[in-house]
């Protein structure tokens, strides 16, 4: 504390505020504690390898064909209303589903007017009829050589196109049956992390807050330490001063119990003094009046008594009764030193039992705080209806699962019959042309045609912010439900607190470290008045000698006197005399230690005179001061350390708010781990899945596609193949009857095929050349 001034006691006490303030600083220290909170484990997960392979290109095509016959984008908000169970916007869904529509429609009518096309042909080839011409419409029979070598190049090329389709149908038809099932099983797995991981959501804030108890019990045991702090800053604030207090008071003790008993000696000792002064003074007024009538003996020889007489008048020395009726009691002054030391170190217990109700409703507003906290934490978003929709979706998955597998076989034995019934075409069109392209020497070529897309359809509302990093909470838009900073908004919870800590007072008004008896005794001791007594005079007198004469030297004289024989009349007389001089002598030393210790008397009631004002008035000033100081300090201590209590309190719960935002944006709703689950159901479903079955639809579209134009280059290249009909003219002529027959049968059986061999071809021209020589025949005769 400052230093202590005789006068300007508010500038002491201002001085003694703002040591004190310094003190209680040290208890900011605590604010690089740290706190442990209990690490919140998140959620493992593994990616799903897709195992596209080298059919990525074809699973491309198929996606670049779907995007093709689908530009129209998917609603978003199809998958949240249907979460809803709302009723979909069905407009909306058929926009988006229009280019398959399209694609269906195609595909019934493909389905239709195939079928019709090929009865429609299969008629026409079995009701063909023969056609009349005039002569001039015959043609030459080198006509059906004629070779059409585009038309029979596009149809090797279809051939090789379906029959690359259909290798592709084979292989994507049993990648999906092999992935059918893991497929199934990693939908399962995910849904299972997904719903797991929701569910957490709650057990872990549950355990958010109650690591509440960590922050609750360091601000508890500050606020119960209120007390013991309180007194103790107190205590080590004025320790060094009230100790120079009661030094200052124990000397102003010292000096008022050495003065009353220094009075009271020398009481006494006067008493003493002038008692046996009257008892030397008549004996040796007694012993010189006998001297003197020895002395008038004119034969005699004896000591001249003139000079026996006294000097000191010890009857001048003043009483002191007045200044000891005057002195306190020494009773009510002993034990004020204890009693100042027990009335300081009590403080502390004064300070917990005023604290005491204060601390009580600290603590009962923190437990409300917690009520609020926990309550307020309740309102958190609890994902219920996602995480039942995630439980449908896997008691889904479980329940069809022996129906996907059977659906799986199912599917896999048609598409299977499917491409089979397209592979027994493709190989009658390749024996066709085997068969019908020795004629024609073209080589082939080979191109390719795509698939279909998948789109993001129920891959989920939040993959994109998750995968991006953010947290579930920004992903799902919480904030539209669930104040996040007013929740951790500390102020909320301290608010309390401190209004409460304010009312935290000490009150010191009626401490006393001198009690008012004893303030009255030091100022009863300070107008005793010592200072007032003559010490010189007293001490001028004291230090005169007892009497004129040596008395112990006179008596040896009156001994000597005796024993001369001029005195032998007297020598009873002179030795009686020498007697009665040593009992006075033993008087006189008597009264030079008495006078002796009336000095030190006196000279230690001079001493104590000339500062027992000064000490007293210092006493009681420090005191004063000690006690002003105590009623006008320790509310600012109070404030201190209620402030500094508050101050621990508000960075711990900082800390532990700090913690909470970091604990549920990152680690409760850390969705790192529904990005992977997402992404590992789009893998394993549509990467894995539908990605082979759209190549193999798309495959099987393809060979479908490239069946019309090989049926057509089929039927073009047949016709080509296949011999004119013989013309005749209108006029009429006869042949013999076997050749009329044969050459019928032939033309019957030329009209009736669709193909000839080229032994028939020969056949054909013998006839017509012995046709033509019967002609000729007929005219020469």
């Amino acid at each position: 504390m400052g230093p202590r001034l005789s006068h300007g006691g508010w500038l002491w006490v201002f001085m003694s505020l703002l040591g004190a303030a310094d003190c209680t600083y040290h208890c900011l220290s605590s604010s690089s504690d740290t706190q442990p909170f209990l690490s919140l484990t998140q959620t493992q997960t593994w990616p799903v390898e897709s195992d596209g392979g080298c059919l990525k290109p074809l699973y491309n095509f198929a996606k670049l064909f779907l995007e093709s016959v689908q530009p129209n984008p998917f609603p978003e908000d199809i998958i949240s209303t249907a979460l809803k169970t709302e009723q979909l916007d069905i407009p909306q869904l058929v926009r988006y589903e229009a280019g398959y529509i399209v694609c269906l429609l195609l595909a019934v009518i493909y389905l239709l007017v195939m079928p019709v096309a090929g009865g429609v042909l299969a008629w026409g080839h079995f009701h063909s009829r023969k056609v009349e011409v005039n002569n001039t419409q015959s043609s030459s029979l080198a006509s059906l050589y004629h070779q059409d070598i585009g038309v029979a190049a596009c149809l090797v090329l279809v051939n090789i196109l379906l029959l690359t389709g259909l290798i592709l149908a084979f292989t994507v038809n049993s990648r999906v049956s092999e992935n059918m099932h893991p497929g199934l099983y990693h939908v399962e797995t995910s849904a299972r992390i997904i719903e797991d991981s929701l569910t957490s959501i709650t057990q872990k804030m549950k355990v958010i807050m109650d690591q509440y108890s960590i922050p609750k019990a360091k601000i508890s045991k500050e606020i119960n330490d209120a007390d013991n702090i309180i007194g103790a800053t107190i205590i080590s604030s004025f320790n060094t001063d009230v100790i120079e207090d009661l030094t200052d008071l124990s000397a102003s003790i010292e000096d008022a119990i050495g003065t009353f008993e220094n009075l009271q000696l020398y009481q006494t000792t006067r008493t003493d003094l002038q008692a046996n002064h009257t008892t030397l003074q008549n004996g040796i007024q007694g012993l010189q009046s006998r001297v003197e009538s020895l002395v008038k003996c004119p034969t005699c020889d004896v000591p001249n008594p003139s000079n026996l007489t006294t000097v000191a008048n010890y009857y001048l020395i003043p009483s002191v009764d007045d200044k000891l009726n005057d002195m306190p009691p020494v009773s009510s002054l002993a034990g004020l030193i204890e009693q100042g030391n027990l009335t300081f170190h009590a403080i502390p217990q004064k300070c917990s039992e005023q604290v005491a109700p204060t601390i009580a409703a600290l603590m009962s507003v923190l437990n409300e705080t917690q009520e609020e906290l926990l309550n307020t934490s309740h309102r958190f978003p609890s994902l219920e209806s996602l995480i039942e929709a995630v439980s449908d979706c896997r008691t889904t998955v479980r329940r069809f699962a022996d129906p996907v597998d059977y659906y799986d076989f199912v599917r896999w034995a048609v598409s299977l019959t499917l491409c089979m019934v397209m592979l027994v075409i493709v190989v009658l069109m390749v024996a066709a042309l085997s068969l019908g392209l020795p004629v024609f020497f073209y080589p082939t070529i080979y191109s390719t045609y795509q698939d279909a897309r998948l789109e993001h359809t129920a891959i989920g509302l939040y993959r994109a912010g998750c995968k991006s990093g953010q947290s579930l909470f920004h992903s799902m838009h919480m904030e539209q439900h669930f104040d996040l900073e007013d929740f951790l908004n500390a102020s909320k919870y301290l608010d309390g607190l401190n209004e409460t800590a304010q009312n935290m007072t000490v009150n010191l008004d009626g401490l006393k470290l001198l009690p008012d008896n004893g303030r009255q005794g030091l100022l009863s001791f300070k107008q005793c008045g010592i200072d007032s007594i003559n010490y010189h005079e007293l001490l001028l007198m004291l230090s005169t000698p007892v009497v004129k004469t040596d008395l112990g030297v006179f008596a040896d004289e009156l001994d000597k006197k005796s024993e001369v024989p001029a005195n032998a009349g007297i020598k009873e007389d002179l030795k009686k005399e020498a007697e009665t001089t040593r009992y006075l002598n033993t008087i006189v030393k008597q009264q030079q230690t008495n006078a002796a210790k009336m000095s030190q008397i006196v000279r230690a009631l001079k001493t104590i005179s000339t500062v027992y004002k000064a000490n007293v008035d210092k006493t009681l000033e420090s005191l004063t001061q000690t006690e002003v100081a105590l009623h006008n300090q320790v509310p600012y201590i109070v404030g201190n350390v209620s402030q500094c209590i508050m101050e621990k309190g508000e960075q711990s719960l900082l800390r532990y708010l700090d913690w909470v935002r970091h604990a549920i944006l990152y680690k409760v709703l850390d969705c790192h781990w529904l990005a992977v689950s997402l992404d590992n159901v789009y893998t394993a479903v549509c990467l894995n899945v539908v990605d082979p079955l759209n190549a193999f639809w798309l495959c099987l579209g393809w060979c479908c596609a490239f069946l019309v134009p090989g049926v057509i280059f089929s039927i073009y290249t047949a016709r080509r193949l296949k011999p004119e009909p013989t013309f005749i003219s209108k006029d009429t002529f006869i042949l013999p009857k076997k050749k009329t027959e044969n050459m019928k049968c032939h033309t019957e059986k030329a009209a009736s095929n669709n193909y000839m061999s080229l032994e028939e071809v020969h056949k054909m021209n013998m006839v017509s050349e012995y046709i033509k020589s019967k002609k000729c025949e007929d005219y020469d005769t």
